[in-house]
This record gives C-alpha cells, structure tokens and sequence, in this order.
C-alpha cells in the first residue's frame, strides 16, 4: 500500500506522501495528562451518580432511593412503585415454578367403549378400551408431572354416575397419586358406570383450587372418554366460577371427535384441547 502511494505521490507535483506531519499540523495533539484528567473525571461523575440513589430509611439503614429504581423500572418497561420493587420478577418466577393442577378422569361407562383409532405403548391389544389407555396415561402423566415440577401439587377427581369423587387429595407427593391410581375405584373397569358430569367435577375442584395460593399458578386437566356431559345445571356458571378464580383447564378426549362444552370449556378458561 505505501508503494502505490509513492507512485501516485510521484504523479502529483505538489502533493506530500508525509500524511503524519500535515495531520499534526492541522489536529493538535492531546495531551495525556488532559486524557488522564478526562477519564478521572467520568469515573468521579458515576460514581457521584450511584451515591444520589443511595438514601437513608425510617430505620436508619442504607438503601436504593425509590425514585431511582422507579425511573430503572420504567425504562426496563417494569412495573414500578414501592410494592413493585424486587417483587414482580419475583412473582412471575414463582409462578412458573409452582403449580397446583388436578387431573379430572372419566370413569362413566363410555370408558369401557374399545375404539380402534386407541393405541399407545404399554397397553395390551387385548386390554384396549378408553379406559386402560386413559388409566395408563394418567400413570405416565403423573411421573412426569413429578419429574418436571418437583415442587408442585397434583389431585385427582373421578366422574362416574353424574358425579364427581375426590380420588387424591391436592398434594406434593406422586406415590400417594399412583397408589390412588392402582386402587380397585380407578383400576377396576367393572366400576365405570354412568354418565360423567363436567359440571359437578368444575364445581368439585374449584372449591379445592380457590384455597390454593395465588402465588402458582391453577390448573385442571380433563381426560374425557365420553360424547356428552349429563349437567343437573348450568354448565356455564362452573366454568365461570373456575375462570374467576383463574383456572386455567385443558383437556384430552379418547372419542376421536371433538366435544363442543369441552372445546369452550378450554376457549373460556384459555387452556387447549386436543382429541386422540
């Protein structure tokens, strides 16, 4: 490169290939004692700046002047205030973290209905129906459930007969849920019968979820084996109660076709539903 510049330095009569001294003479150099004060003086301005956020509270200690942290809060797009301070991240971890969910089983006689479109690993061809298959997937569910959320809290309602039994009771231990699974009122086909009420099973559980704490989240999980829902009322008052009290439900249905009170259970409540 400095070869091709002499060369056209050599073309140019009066130009000079001396780039250093015409810069010197036209930019003045800094000093380094002016560059040593420059950057002294920045470091001095932050830290000035940090000691401003600094206020002293009713108890006489040191803390973050509330102002200060409003102005981070709000420019991070945050929630800001003296309530909103360390707590909003806080809440939504632990709301991540934590979740209270039952599992609601349809135990009606439509489960003992043996589908072909039914299969899924673990399950005899012979043993086929709705219900071993929505018994096995209870179980594996359940496991992983666990093994997800280690710290959370599962139950499990039973439909049968229009109404709605208490299987497990909202707990952090998955043992207790298995053996409740294994047990003759889950595991027994003989003792599907009836019709399932979505209704009563809402109602059941929402009574339960209402006393969970709003710190987690609130969930329902419906695996459905039946066509219809036989209600003694409104089925939309349920759904109303547990999507106030922010209940969010999903569901699973083994009928091969989608049921409409579960599809607008799921749209009301914001959970999703999907058929097997």
């Amino acid at each position: 490169v400095d070869q091709d510049l002499k060369k056209i330095a050599a073309m140019l009569p009066s130009a000079s290939v001396n780039r250093t001294s015409s810069f010197s003479t036209s930019v003045p150099a800094v000093r380094r004692e002016d560059a040593t004060h420059a950057r002294l003086m920045t470091n001095a301005n932050e830290a000035s700046s940090v000691w401003t956020a600094l206020a002293f509270e009713g108890d006489d200690t040191l803390g973050v002047s509330s102002a200060k942290v409003d102005h981070r809060q709000k420019r991070k797009g945050l929630p800001s205030g003296p309530d909103a301070i360390g707590t909003a991240l806080t809440r939504r971890l632990i709301r991540d973290l934590i979740r209270y969910m039952y599992i609601i089983l349809d135990l009606s006689s439509a489960a003992l209905s043996d589908p072909d479109h039914l299969c899924t690993g673990g399950v005899a061809p012979s043993a086929k129906t709705r219900h071993a298959v929505l018994l096995a997937t209870a179980v594996t569910y359940v496991r992983e459930f666990y093994d997800q959320n280690p710290i959370s809290h599962l139950g499990i309602v039973i439909l049968k007969d229009g109404q709605a039994q208490l299987l497990s009771s909202l707990g952090g231990s998955p043992s207790a849920h298995l053996s409740a699974l294994a047990s003759p009122s889950a595991s027994n086909p003989g003792l599907c019968s009836g019709n399932a009420s979505l209704m009563n099973g809402l109602e059941c559980v929402g009574r339960s979820l209402s006393a969970a704490p709003r710190h987690g989240s609130r969930e329902i999980l419906i695996f459905s084996s039946s066509l219809r829902s036989d209600d003694p009322g409104d089925l939309t008052g349920a759904v109303d109660g547990v999507a106030r009290i922010g209940v969010r439900v999903s569901a699973i249905g083994l009928t091969g076709a989608e049921v409409y009170a579960i599809r607008r259970i799921c749209d009301m409540t914001g959970g999703s539903y999907a058929v097997a």
